[in-house]
């Protein structure tokens, strides 16, 4: 193909299916290994754009900039105020790398050769998960209740994930079978293995989901209004009847205290939500701080999952109206300025419809990989012939490229520290005290947000012997500690205990209602506290 002297040459475009590719296949980018490779390629493709932008003369477009920059602004003030700073702060980074991805697929995914080159790439995925999906379900049928998570950890992320894909696959398929191509049958392919990845989801709401916008589809195209009015009737019949049934659907097992097992358990997920969003209604808990302050927020009994099962509710409870505001603005912008006409990218526009849809009752952009190609697909389906558009001085492109090289040691700080803390944690069950209080040590000299490091290093000087002076130091962690994580009721908890043992019982009797007002259901909280209170003067 001809390259156009105003774009991005192919190989970007290559280069951003590559991480769709890798997310896709590295469990969702949800580990945090994975996620700070993602973290670091996607700052890496903006400095080579920028570079080959300056160099070679194609501008680059930057659609919806100040939204942009009010999401960012929200997320960055929600973390100064987070109960949990390192998730935070990740948290932040998660949100930069989907920004850049958004401008990524703006600038990337400009023609149809471009868009065929990340469909393509996705095929091999798709087969890859069904393929793994398959055989979790003969393996471990029974185990996985007929819902196969394929790589993806969890079957509903993996539906998810598969949702975004089948509105472009379609659309490629038809059009490359009506005009004769051989690579009808990849296309065909490639919609067969996401048809199999949503029958091992066994998700009815994703497959409401595709089953209505097929309906929508047929209704645009219909030229009686009597039946097009009968096919969108239809659409939204089909959707209220799939969410009735899931809303009064019931299992059989689980505690007598919970609700069904069904979707009405995401009652439970939702009412968290929205008591951390009443707690905290400017800027909530903190962006990505959801998964810690759940023990903190729990309804009910029995549930594991720690993810609101809402995207709406998730930002509101993580970011409150700041996030709120900045996000919808963003998305009143970008509805405004998508691309209005029917075609191939007017389906990457269904395909994020179809996954924002999906995530309103349901898991979805908690895992990177997801919230990637939400982003990817809202950049190409807008219409930015009159975005703002720059063609940077080589100056600049050469700052961008340092800065990249000094936040290196930030991105990659919280992994250094997480795989210090792993070891110094098995040394610490093994008494190896020393060696795990230098674990800790580098841990927090690697990540001074991360509590993991500074309650390991609390605990690894408490308990070690003839510790003497140390017992203050162990205080002094153990206090960052819950600074740096101010719901986690264990943490409170083991300060109360610190402070008892070392003569300390106001401090102590404080700590331990703390903890025990943040899990009140723990029976060992509330003994220790029952004693400490009978024995208080």
């Amino acid at each position: 193909m001809k390259i156009d002297g105003d774009r991005l040459p192919p190989a970007f475009a290559g280069a951003l299916a590559v991480v769709v590719l890798f997310g896709a296949l590295a469990r969702g980018a949800h580990d945090l290994w994975a996620a700070t490779v993602v973290h670091a390629a996607l700052i890496a493709w903006v400095v080579v754009a920028l570079i080959w932008s300056a160099i070679r003369g194609p501008r680059l477009r930057f659609p919806l900039l100040f939204p942009a920059c009010g999401v960012v602004a929200a997320w960055t003030l929600s973390a100064l105020f987070a109960a949990n700073r390192s998730d935070a702060l990740f948290a932040v980074k998660d949100v930069v790398a989907t920004l850049a991805a958004f401008y990524a697929g703006a600038n990337a995914l400009r023609d149809d050769a471009d868009l065929d080159l990340l469909l393509f790439a996705v095929v091999p995925a798709l087969w890859i998960q069904a393929v793994v999906q398959g055989i979790q379900i003969g393996l471990h049928g029974q185990s996985f209740g007929g819902e196969a998570p394929g790589l993806l950890i969890n079957a509903n992320v993996q539906a998810a994930f598969v949702l975004f894909w089948i509105p472009p696959l379609w659309w490629r398929w038809h059009r490359a079978r009506l005009a004769g191509e051989a690579l009808a049958l990849y296309w065909a392919a490639g919609l067969a293995a996401a048809a199999f990845g949503l029958a091992f989801a066994g998700s009815a709401w994703a497959w409401a989901l595709v089953g209505g916008a097929a309906l929508v589809h047929a209704a645009r195209w219909e030229t009686r209004p009597g039946r097009r009015k009968g096919l969108y009737i239809l659409a939204a019949g089909l959707v209220v009847a799939i969410v009735a049934y899931k809303l009064t659907k019931s299992y059989s097992w689980g505690p007598s205290d919970v609700p069904p097992r069904s979707a009405d358990d995401r009652l439970w997920w939702w009412r968290s939500a929205l008591w951390m969003f009443r707690t905290n209604p400017l800027v909530g808990v903190g962006p990505g701080g959801f998964p810690s302050a759940y023990p903190a927020f729990k309804i009910g009994e029995g549930q594991s999952t720690r993810f609101a099962h809402s995207w709406p509710l998730s930002i509101l409870a993580e970011t409150g109206v700041v996030g709120g505001i900045a996000v919808a603005c963003f998305a009143a912008e970008w509805l405004k300025s998508r691309d209005r006409r029917p075609g191939y990218r007017a389906c990457f526009a269904t395909g994020a419809g179809l996954f924002a849809l999906f995530a309103l009752v349901n898991i979805g952009p908690e895992y990177l990989v997801n919230a990637l190609c939400f982003a990817l697909f809202l950049g190409a389906a807008g219409h930015w012939d009159g975005a703002p558009s720059a063609r940077p001085r080589p100056s600049i492109a050469a700052v961008a490229a340092a800065l990249a090289v000094f936040a290196g040691p930030f991105i990659a700080a919280p992994l250094i520290a997480s795989r210090l803390i792993v070891d110094g944690t098995e040394d610490l069950s093994q008494a190896k005290f020393a060696d795990a209080r230098r674990r800790f040590d580098a841990a927090a000299s690697a990540d001074p947000t991360s509590w993991e490091a500074f309650h390991g290093r609390a605990l690894a000087t408490w308990s070690a012997p003839g510790n003497g002076d140390g017992r203050h130091k162990a205080l002094v962690d153990i206090d960052r500690a819950c600074r740096l994580n101010r719901l986690d009721a264990t943490v409170w908890w083991e300060r109360g205990l610190m402070l008892r043992d070392a003569g300390h019982k106001p401090e102590a009797l404080a700590s331990l209602r703390r903890a025990h007002e943040l899990n009140p259901r723990h029976r060992a909280i509330a003994d220790d506290l029952a004693t400490l209170e009978a024995s208080a003067p």
